[in-house]
């Protein structure tokens, strides 16, 4: 079998039990691979060591980073291994295992909390997009992080009793409960008279 004929089919049985994000991370792995290849070759021409190395190589090449290289293997390797389970291709132990397939750490990323104190305290009375863009990061902190969708979507009836405030993330719909500090509070004031 061809791999886009059994791509296609993958796809098709993905969009009747699987998520919008699954479809759309096998679409990105299978464009990938295409764009690769160049041309359409039989599954059994895939799901070689050869060629999965050569495609690593490719994406090394291109400048893909380690952790997306790594999630490509993972999703060709679920495809493997339904293929194997159609009898479509052989089964090759350790198949994937010359290639990335676990994420490397990423660098954790924060602001150090004296730069938190100058963008806090910085005088941007002459620029008032700036100051309100400054008090909505400053307010997802005092809120615990909160994501800024969630702040868009924040209403004033999610304050209680001008101590806490209770939500649903829109990700996810869970409730959240957070305590208001005198900074958030003030903000919050600030933000919903403006």
């Amino acid at each position: 079998m061809m791999f886009s004929h059994f791509s296609l089919s993958v796809l098709d049985e993905l969009s009747v039990s699987c998520s919008y994000s699954t479809i759309t991370n096998y679409s990105s792995t299978f464009q990938s691979v295409f764009c690769y290849l160049g041309d359409d070759i039989p599954l059994d021409s895939l799901f070689t060591r050869e060629r999965l190395v050569l495609y690593q190589s490719y994406l090394i090449g291109r400048s893909v980073c380690r952790n997306t290289i790594a999630f490509y293997m993972r999703v060709l390797r679920s495809l493997y291994y339904r293929a194997v389970r159609q009898g479509l291709v052989a089964h090759t132990d350790q198949l994937f295992s010359c290639v990335f397939t676990t994420d490397e750490p990423t660098i954790k990323r924060s602001l150090t909390v004296d730069l938190v104190r100058r963008i806090a305290t910085a005088d941007l009375s002459d620029h008032s997009t700036l100051m309100f863009s400054r008090d909505l990061f400053l307010l997802s902190i005092y809120l615990q992080g909160m994501p800024f969708i969630d702040l868009a979507h924040l209403r004033k009836s999610d304050l209680k009793n001008n101590r806490v405030l209770q939500y649903r993330r829109h990700k996810t719909k869970v409730e959240i409960i957070v305590g208001l500090d005198p900074r958030a509070l003030a903000l919050l004031d600030n933000l919903s008279s403006g």
